[in-house]
């Protein structure tokens, strides 16, 4: 179960994608919270000072640490397309990063994207995005019957998935 690995090993997740994409995780917080004990932030945007802003409420969180926060850390781009040009961006941002802070970013990164789709290079532990494998959902339908709605789901509220999906059926 991909939820109780973030648990296990993350404190932070940074969920980085465009429209539907950011949307989703940023839906599941604003109604479910965040109870797991896993920060989750929904970084919709290229603007430098929202990632800096991101990036310091982590830091503070670890004692004024960045170093300390980005072990912590998990980083996952979302695109459907694999070629959305801002998840594109945050992803190369994020590896230079780790990168910088001799950080092996395998180790804090998946992507979340279609199979096939130029994210997923086997680099990255790969998440498709649909549950039946199929790429037919158009990117702005993710929610609620999708990794992108329901990976933040299981991490914030688990009890509501279930439910969450046979509403949707």
């Amino acid at each position: 179960n991909d939820a109780a690995e973030i648990r296990s090993k993350y404190k932070y997740v940074i969920f980085c994608g465009m429209g539907g994409s950011g949307l989703s995780v940023q839906t599941v917080k604003t109604i479910f919270g965040e109870n797991s004990g896993v920060k989750m932030y929904s970084l919709r945007t290229t603007d430098p000072a929202v990632i800096g802003d991101i990036l310091a409420e982590i830091a503070a969180q670890e004692q004024g640490s960045l170093d300390k926060a980005l072990p912590r850390t998990l980083i996952i781009p979302i695109s459907k397309s694999g070629t959305t040009l801002e998840t594109r961006t945050h992803k190369e941002y994020f590896e230079k990063l780790y990168a910088a802070k001799n950080l092996d970013i395998t180790e804090h990164m998946w992507v979340m994207t279609d199979k096939g789709s130029p994210l997923d290079t086997g680099v990255y532990k790969q998440r498709e995005i649909q549950l039946n494998k199929k790429g037919d959902v158009g990117g702005r339908f993710t929610s609620p019957t999708t990794r992108i709605f329901l990976l933040p789901l299981a991490l914030s509220a688990p009890d509501k998935v279930f439910d969450v999906l046979i509403k949707a059926r």
